[in-house]
């Protein structure tokens, strides 16, 4: 496949000087990486075809700064971008500051083999099959919804089969402001974008670009769908809309979800496992567009979530919890972080907010105090392997089932952001209604047994934690990170007066000599400067 064809060159430098857009972030995963160059290049060339190219300034955006498939918003505001074009897979997280394009590639795949195999899919009692796809293969469902359209014609079947909408390219961002301070200022507006708002003349617009030291280009563009959008579209159809990864279809009239099996075009990865966990009551096949074939013998997530919801029975116990920002792009994730201290809050528990760009295990293990982590991220990258981790690692989906009162488990399991009641929503404790907790000072407490340990947890009000009554990381009692380092035996080099006192061979001159900043050793580990003598 051409090379322009294959990374969109024409409609990426249109969409840039339909926009006017001085400022570009490029930004490109790592498998993609190589190509970087030759696609800055061809971009400069479509662009200097109209004698623009002087204006427009592209930057290579190499390391994201969370996972790739998520919009890097904070790389672009380093350079001060007013949109950006992301490359290669994504999860179609919808952006909260800048405006995107996306150019999700064009996978090799045959139509007429894979309409067969959608023709052939194995499902019980002839049920209604939802294709939903990969985005590499995006350029080719118009084709294979033809093919199998024509096969139906041709008597191949009366099954119902529905393909998912393909996903627009342009993505603008969800913002609450309704006016661009920027618009006629010389300093143009803060973050390059805003939606949505009226330009001069009552022209609708959803995005604002400007420049700084230019008047804003303000056009009109597409609007995203929204919750509300999906509750118009229901009750004018009378049918179930659902979206996961970007991809949005709706469920044949007279059906569920549950009733119809979906059929998946693509490869392993996140995306698939978030489908598998997200329906894992619903019959699903995969389609290797590399091989032709139909994988029908997918790997049950039974295992998966009995481990998962092992991991909100230990959170239960938990008495200080870290809350670890793992987006800072994905819109909703402020509203997310604030559910969650909400529920840790009702809980009694301590919660801490985390900002630390990828988390892996060295650097939540500077944070021993935490009994456990919620990670706040897209669905595409919120699942880590806790086994490597000191403490579980969480989804806030999972923190609701650990610490709202009263809330059961039922089999259903969702990663997006926007599945969590708003904050203030859904109360978690409430006081009228709550059970009579006896005091401190009670003699017969009520106590009951963790279902993971089996160590014995009191119940106290949730203005207060619990205490767990037995041996283990959490038997010291901390409430939190200062009473954490207030009970360990050893809290640093650091020597205090209290101790030099007590200690009658310490003079004053030794405690202020302690205190003093001295030159260390110079020179390399092979040989130091003191140790020239030596040599």
């Amino acid at each position: 496949m051409d090379f322009m064809e294959q990374h969109e060159i024409v409609a990426t430098a249109g969409y840039i000087l339909d926009r006017g857009f001085t400022r570009v972030a490029l930004q490109f995963p790592d498998e993609l990486l190589h190509a970087s160059v030759e696609v800055t290049s061809l971009l400069l060339s479509a662009l200097s075809e109209r004698n623009i190219s002087h204006g427009v300034k592209l930057f290579v955006m190499a390391d994201t700064t969370y996972g790739s498939c998520c919009v890097d918003e904070v790389a672009a505001a380093h350079v001060d971008a007013q949109c950006v074009i992301h490359y290669g897979h994504t999860c179609l997280s919808q952006t909260s500051r800048l405006p995107v394009f996306f150019v999700f590639g064009r996978g090799r795949i045959d139509a007429y083999r894979c309409s067969q195999a959608i023709m052939n899919f194995d499902s019980n009692q002839g049920q209604p099959v939802v294709v939903l796809f990969g985005l590499q293969y995006a350029h080719a469902v118009e084709d294979i919804r033809r093919e199998v359209d024509a096969g139906r014609d041709g008597g191949g079947g009366a099954r119902t089969v529905v393909f998912a909408e393909i996903p627009r390219h342009e993505m603008e961002p969800v913002r609450n402001s309704d006016s661009c301070s920027g618009l006629h200022g010389s300093g143009g507006c803060s973050q390059g974008a805003c939606t949505p708002r009226v330009c001069d003349g009552g022209q609708v617009s959803s995005a604002c670009s400007t420049r700084s030291n230019s008047n804003a280009a303000c056009v009109k563009s597409p609007r995203v769908a929204s919750e509300q959008d999906l509750k118009q579209d229901r009750a004018k159809t009378a049918q179930l809309a659902e979206i996961i990864g970007g991809l949005k279809w709706y469920v044949p009239k007279g059906t569920t979800m549950e009733d119809v099996a979906i059929l998946w075009i693509g490869d392993e990865g996140a995306a698939l496992t978030n489908l598998l966990l997200t329906y894992n009551k619903n019959n699903i096949m995969r389609y290797n567009a590399d091989n032709d074939v139909l994988v029908k013998d997918l790997p049950s997530k039974s295992r998966d979530l009995m481990r998962r919801f092992a991991l909100v029975e230990r959170a239960k116990e938990a008495s200080i919890v870290g809350i670890v920002v793992g987006t800072l792009g994905v819109a909703g994730y402020n509203e997310s972080i604030r559910r969650v201290r909400e529920i840790v809050a009702a809980a009694g528990k301590k919660s801490y907010t985390m900002l630390m760009g990828r988390p892996n295990p060295a650097k939540l293990a500077n944070f021993p105090e935490c009994d456990v982590f919620v990670l706040v991220a897209c669905a595409q990258t919120i699942l880590l392997d806790s086994k490597e981790y000191l403490a579980p690692l969480i989804t806030p989906f999972e923190a609701e089932l650990a610490f709202v009162e009263g809330k059961e488990w039922t089999g259903a399991f969702s990663l997006e952001l926007g599945s969590l009641p708003k904050p203030g929503e859904e109360p978690s404790y409430n006081e009228a209604e709550a059970r009579t907790f006896p005091s401190d000072d009670d003699e017969n407490r009520e106590s009951v047994l963790s279902e993971v340990s089996g160590r014995a947890l009191q119940l106290r009000p949730p203005v207060s934690s619990l205490a767990v009554a037995s041996s283990g990381r959490t038997s010291t009692g901390a409430t939190s990170s200062s009473e954490y380092l207030a009970l360990r035996s050893y809290q640093g080099l650091e020597m205090h007066d209290s101790e030099a006192a007590q200690d009658t061979s310490i003079t004053d001159s030794a405690i202020a000599a302690s205190y003093e900043v001295v030159e260390g050793r110079t020179g390399r580990a092979a040989g130091y400067s003191d140790e020239a003598a030596n040599m």
